[in-house]
C-alpha cells in the first residue's frame, strides 16, 4: 500500500523537469522561455509591411498624384520582395501569390510615375534660349529698339540700363579692304600688294607691275562701303563699294561701284585684284 502511495504521489511534470543522473545528482531543467529566432522576427516585420504599410502607401500615392511617394512605394516593394525570397519567409505557397500581387501594384505605380503624376518639388525654371525676351537672345541676333523694350517690360524690377551709341562693328574682311584702299589712296603699291591674295601674286611674273597695271594712274578720292555679303563663317565674301576715282586726266572724278571679292586664306582675308580691274 505504501508503495502505491509513493508511486501516485510523484507528478509526471516533476519527473520531466528533474531527473536523477547516474552519479546520484539531480538535473533541473531550464524553465526560462526560449528566445525568438531572428528569422521569426523578420517574418513578422515583412508581414507588417505587406499587410499594412505598403498597401497604405500605395493608396496614398495614387490619391496624392505626386511622383515621389510612388517612387518610395516602388523601392520599398522591391526591397521587401527580395528580402522575402532571400529569407524564405512565409509558407512556400504564399510567396508566389504575394510576388504577383505586388508586381501588379508596382506596374500601376510605375505607370502613374510616367504619365499621371507631377513632381512634388518642381525644378527651377530655365530661360528658354529661343525666347525673344531672354537677355541671352539679344547676343545671338540683331538687336532692335523693340527687343530692348520687350526685355525691359519682361524684367520690370531689374536695373534699367540705357543703351549707349556705339560704332557699328566691322567684319575682318571689311577692315582688310579699308586698309587696301588706304594704301591705294597713298599710292603705296607694295602695301597694296600685301593685301592681295597669295594665289594671284604667285600667278604673276612681276606682281608690282601687275598691281600698277590694274590701278594705273587712277587714285580714289573717297569711297563708301554699301554692303558686305555673307558672314564670317564663309571663306569668300563680296563687298559692294562705291568710290570716287580721279583718273588723272584733269577732269572731274568719276564714281564707280565695285563688287570686291574677298578670299580668306589661313584665317586672313585678302583681296582679289581682278575684281577691281573693270573700272581702273
Amino acid at each position: 500500500m505504501s508503495e502505491d502511495r509513493r508511486r501516485y504521489s510523484d507528478s509526471p511534470m516533476a519527473q520531466f523537469k528533474n531527473y536523477r543522473r547516474r552519479d546520484g545528482s539531480y538535473h533541473e531543467a531550464d524553465e526560462r522561455r526560449p528566445r525568438r529566432s531572428p528569422g521569426r522576427r523578420s517574418q513578422h516585420l515583412l508581414q507588417l509591411m505587406f499587410t499594412a504599410v505598403l498597401p497604405l502607401l500605395f493608396i496614398v500615392s495614387l490619391i496624392l498624384g505626386y511622383t515621389e511617394p510612388n517612387l518610395v512605394f516602388l523601392t520599398l516593394s522591391l526591397v521587401c520582395l527580395l528580402w522575402m525570397w532571400a529569407a524564405q519567409a512565409f509558407v512556400p505557397q504564399a510567396r508566389p501569390t504575394i510576388t504577383l500581387l505586388y508586381i501588379a501594384m508596382m506596374i500601376v505605380s510605375a505607370a502613374s510615375v510616367l504619365w499621371f503624376t507631377t513632381p512634388l518639388i518642381k525644378p527651377a525654371a530655365v530661360p528658354n534660349p529661343t525666347d525673344s525676351t531672354a537677355p541671352s537672345s539679344l547676343f545671338s541676333r540683331d538687336v532692335t529698339a523693340s527687343d530692348v523694350s520687350a526685355l525691359a517690360a519682361a524684367n520690370p524690377t531689374s536695373n534699367a540700363v540705357r543703351p549707349t551709341a556705339t560704332p557699328d562693328s566691322k567684319s575682318e574682311a571689311q577692315g582688310r579692304l579699308e586698309m587696301f584702299m588706304a594704301a591705294w589712296m597713298n599710292q603705296d603699291e607694295e602695301m597694296m600688294l600685301a593685301y592681295c591674295t597669295p594665289a594671284w601674286k604667285n600667278s604673276q611674273a612681276d606682281p608690282l607691275h601687275a598691281i600698277f597695271t590694274i590701278r594705273g594712274i587712277s587714285v580714289p578720292i573717297d569711297y563708301t562701303i554699301l554692303n558686305v555679303a555673307g558672314d564670317e563663317s564663309y571663306d569668300s565674301r563680296t563687298i559692294t563699294m562705291r568710290a570716287e576715282i580721279d583718273k588723272g586726266t584733269g577732269s572731274s572724278p568719276v564714281t564707280y561701284q565695285y563688287d570686291v571679292l574677298m578670299i580668306r586664306v589661313n584665317g586672313v582675308w585678302y583681296i582679289d585684284p581682278n575684281s577691281l580691274s573693270s573700272h581702273t
